[in-house]
């Protein structure tokens, strides 16, 4: 039972250091500030924006996403986009809580050691052995 309290406990003290929520007679009282959010927070939000943008601009889904909008409705494509983000976020969360919690974390550190060098080896070797040929 204790290890089922633990995720909950987590999230309530993230959510007292970020928002400044403290518990109050078993409800959680909101104490914001007249800055309205902690300034930590933002800070932390604007850089993790400004990050995943950087880095999705030059993704493949981006290109993609561009060519598709040309060729079909804009509103349509942009919902398909969002609603892969949605279901990837999800999918990564849901992923990210149950590989350590189901299997030991040190085999989790390891496999995700693995993962990072074969998948950033297998782009090199892509890189690498690229032909051009339509060009």
């Amino acid at each position: 039972m204790q290890d089922l309290l633990q995720p909950i406990a987590a999230s309530r003290a993230l959510l007292t250091r970020a928002f400044g929520l403290h518990p109050l007679n078993g409800t959680a009282s909101a104490m914001i500030g007249s800055a309205g959010l902690s300034r930590r927070f933002v800070e932390a939000l604007g850089k993790s924006i400004g990050v995943i943008g950087a880095s999705e601009i030059g993704d493949k889904t981006f290109f993609i996403a561009a060519i598709m909008a040309m060729r079909s409705s804009r509103v349509t494509v942009f919902a398909g986009a969002l609603g892969a983000l949605a279901a990837m976020t999800v999918l990564s969360a849901l992923l990210g809580w149950a590989a350590p919690n189901l299997i030991s974390k040190v085999y989790t550190h390891y496999a995700a050691t693995i993962l990072f060098f074969f998948f950033g080896f297998k782009t090199l070797y892509d890189t690498y052995t690229h032909t051009d040929e339509g060009e």
